[in-house]
């Protein structure tokens, strides 16, 4: 059974976006998960407070996408 995508926009940060088109595994990571589980890691990079701050939460959500998991960020 194929699995129903919506047709909601993905709205994702270019940095996040840039990023995971260099790591296949974090990329694979994201898009594996459920629309939910994706739109609270956007939200997360979306609500930081800098540039410096944005910084580090894409650094810390590529690298916990790499590993294969985002439940430290919740």
């Amino acid at each position: 059974m194929m699995e129903k995508h919506s047709d909601r926009k993905l709205d994702l940060p270019v940095a996040l976006g840039n990023r995971m088109g260099h790591d296949t595994r974090a990329m694979d990571t994201f898009f594996g998960l459920d629309e939910e589980r994706r739109q609270q890691v956007i939200r997360y990079v979306q609500s930081a407070q800098d540039g410096a701050d944005a910084k580090s939460r894409v650094e810390h959500t590529m690298r916990l996408l790499s590993e294969g998991g985002i439940e430290q960020l919740f």
